[in-house]
């Protein structure tokens, strides 16, 4: 067949031609002659080239260096969140970036991401870097963040909601929180001592009056306070004494003048 188009096109050889038959196929001496209207051209060439830029691209990805602006403990703390911290990783060019969630503990509940690393070697071991420190694009970044952040009222709005006695009940807070870190401001009710239970410091932060407080103190407890003051409180939820007490009970850690 030989297929013939109504005007004079620039192609090469293995260019694809995409037209619509505009007359009737005619038989010439043993052989079919057909009229076309070329619609599209897909170059070879412009594929080839498409191609080795794509080649090219990738050959670059796994050359590229990256300078790490900080040291890998500046970005543990309080400071970062694992959603800032993959978007920011992501901007300095990563694509392999792994995040992991951990328990808090009385050590580091404080914190939002535990640690990061740099991942190398075939068994990805796990390093840690110094600031303007060069690392490859294509390695592995891991972090650990906490799964449990510290509960305050600009990030949990439920919290803010029982501190101000605006639900009905604290039972399905204190079932979905329990065992979660918390910091809030309250105010001393009475602070006295029995020798049947020790030291017994009782808070109240806004209307909620069952936040009690009994525990063995140590240097991060200001025993001192007196009724009227403001403190601020970190600890533990404790959903098993809360149905005991009826009303939200805290493990306390922390407790210190405002």
């Amino acid at each position: 067949m030989n297929f013939i188009s109504e005007e004079e096109l620039d192609v090469k050889k293995g260019d694809i031609i995409t037209g619509e038959i505009t007359k009737k196929p005619k038989k010439i001496i043993g052989s079919w002659k057909i009229s076309y209207k070329a619609l599209n051209i897909e170059s070879n060439r412009q594929k080839t080239k498409n191609t080795e830029k794509s080649e090219e691209k990738n050959k670059d990805t796994k050359k590229k260096i990256i300078v790490m602006p900080e040291s890998s403990d500046y970005f543990t703390g309080a400071d970062w969140t694992k959603d800032s911290l993959t978007d920011y990783l992501k901007k300095l060019g990563f694509k392999d970036i792994e995040a992991i969630s951990r328990e808090p503990s009385e050590s580091n509940y404080e914190k939002n991401i535990f640690s990061v690393y740099v991942c190398t070697g075939i068994f990805d071991h796990e390093n840690s870097w110094e600031k303007r420190e060069k690392i490859k694009a294509r390695q592995k970044i891991k972090f650990f963040y906490n799964e449990k952040p510290m509960l305050t009222v600009d990030n949990c709005a439920d919290l803010d909601a029982v501190l101000n006695n605006e639900v009905e009940s604290y039972d399905e807070f204190t079932e979905k929180y329990d065992e979660w870190y918390v910091e809030f401001k309250a105010d001393v009710t009475q602070n006295f001592y029995s020798e049947l239970s020790g030291r017994s410091i009782v808070v109240v932060s806004g209307a909620c009056r069952s936040i009690i407080l009994n525990e063995a103190f140590d240097g991060k407890i200001d025993t001192s306070v007196n009724e009227g003051d403001q403190v601020i409180i970190r600890g533990k939820i404790n959903g098993r004494k809360s149905k005991l007490y009826n009303g939200i009970y805290v493990d306390t850690l922390v407790l210190e003048k405002v």
